[in-house]
């Protein structure tokens, strides 16, 4: 499968048939960690109502990290768009002024005596 072909399934996996199924196996077998194509491979299954689903299946969700998100694109659903976390960006509290007011709290003015100047 070209990568145009595999970008086009992506964008539009309900265009997939059952032709499909033998490349992205091949996909599949050759990039085990790819996990978009685990993925579609697994949509494609469930869309042919293939035998095998349930194996891939829990072979998928093992190694996805959002299984809800996993489910929803499985079945077609809408998903929830995740919260954003945002950080005040605090000039005070920058990393680095963090760290330096730290060392400058616990800095030690006295020089410390090694084992051979005792």
């Amino acid at each position: 499968m070209s990568p145009e072909l595999f970008i086009q399934a992506l964008q539009h996996p309900e265009n997939l048939s059952s032709d499909d199924m033998a490349p992205l196996e091949d996909v599949v077998r050759a990039y085990p960690c790819f996990a978009a194509a685990k993925e579609l491979y697994l949509k494609l299954l469930h869309q042919s109502k293939d035998l095998s689903y349930e194996a891939c299946l829990f072979k998928t969700s093992l190694a996805s990290p959002h299984r809800q998100q996993l489910f929803a694109y499985i079945h077609g659903l809408e998903t929830k768009p995740e919260k954003e976390f945002t950080t005040e960006t605090d000039s005070s509290l920058q990393a680095f002024d963090l760290i330096d007011s730290f060392l400058g709290d616990n800095a030690v003015d006295a020089e410390l005596e090694t084992p051979d100047q005792a």
